[in-house]
């Protein structure tokens, strides 16, 4: 009798059947591992690790802008374009990225001092004629220049749109400098004040003569109340309360410091009892005979005659408002000139 053959068949529970595909087959026998074992918890698992935070949204740096100082005058004649060179050339000494605005319109001269040739000036941007950037030329000690316009009368009385219009396009040299230096023109017009209250720093400068210690505190009379508390409405007879944020005084051909010390002591105390507010004394130059020679060899006389007692007065000027602002480089951004000029 014979005895037909058995087919033995063998199971096994963790062999994927026909038809499973193999992300099935794992996850049964992933399954079938777990069954009656415990699961023991990895030294990751008792300290959970926390997703990783967003990263911040990445911020441009912010374009550090020039410190504004505005150099003005109550009156002409008292060395203030003269000091405004040079005090340029002494920063671009210090290494300070150093542009100079020659914003005496109408009455511009400090292409003339430092004997540069320019075919277009300010009244060429004010016409549309040329962009700020244009017109700007390097000038002798390592400085820029931005000449203004000579013997064009209607710069000296710029109406206000012209006026907003010129300081937006010198906000494409406010990123390109670490001092803008802006040189006034002498009086209290509205384009004076106007650039007195939106520069960092005032400088009003003044010689011993009485006439011009006169009219250098009627210039600071208006600038003065501002600067010392915010609203604050202007002088009468001033055309524009200004929001200068500091102003001092610098007199210019002294027979000695004694000399600007006292010049100094009589501004500032009738600033005290009249305005409420005391003006420091920013430095002195004294009366230097190689400065008019300087002038008419059109040189400045921080090159020409470097250690004369005038141009170690502006390079004593010069450190004071570098160790003042600091141009290191590492300030926080701000509102500029510029925003503050044209209310923006």
């Amino acid at each position: 009798m014979s005895v037909a053959p058995r087919t033995i068949t063998h199971t096994d529970a963790r062999r994927p059947r026909t038809g499973d595909d193999q992300a099935t087959a794992l996850r049964r026998m992933v399954a079938t591992m777990g069954e009656g074992t415990t699961h023991r918890a990895r030294p990751d698992d008792e300290h959970p690790v926390s997703p990783t935070p967003p990263a911040p949204p990445v911020i441009a740096p912010q374009p550090r802008l020039a410190r504004a100082i505005a150099v003005a005058s109550g009156k002409g004649g008292v060395g203030k374009t003269n000091l405004c060179v040079n005090l340029c050339v002494h920063l671009a000494r210090l290494g300070v990225r150093t542009t100079l605005l020659d914003a005496d319109l109408g009455l511009a001269n400090a292409d003339v001092l430092c004997n540069v040739g320019v075919r277009r000036h300010i009244g060429h941007v004010i016409d549309g004629a040329s962009a700020l950037r244009e017109i700007a030329v390097d000038a002798p000690g390592g400085f820029r220049l931005v000449p203004g316009g000579a013997g064009v009368a209607a710069l000296a009385d710029l109406p206000e749109p012209q006026l907003a219009q010129l300081l937006r396009d010198l906000g494409a040299l406010e990123c390109e400098a670490d001092a803008l230096i802006i040189d006034c023109g002498a009086g209290v017009g509205h384009v004076v004040t106007s650039f007195l209250s939106a520069s960092d720093h005032a400088l009003v400068i003044t010689t011993p003569e009485p006439t011009a210690i006169a009219d250098a505190y009627a210039l600071i009379k208006c600038v003065l109340p501002a600067a010392t508390s915010a609203g604050a409405r202007g002088a009468p007879g001033c055309p524009s309360a200004t929001r200068t944020r500091s102003v001092e005084l610098f007199v210019n051909q002294a027979a000695s410091r004694r000399d600007a010390e006292r010049v100094h002591a009589r501004i500032n105390g009738v600033c005290e009892r009249f305005l409420g507010a005391s003006v420091a004394l920013a430095g002195w130059a004294p009366h230097d005979r190689r400065v008019p020679e300087a002038v008419r060899a059109r040189e400045p006389f921080a090159l020409r005659h470097p250690n004369c007692g005038a141009s170690k007065g502006v390079a004593t000027l010069a450190a004071y408002v570098r160790d003042m602002y600091g141009f290191s480089g590492s300030e926080t951004a701000r509102s500029g000139f510029v925003r503050r000029m044209i209310g923006i």
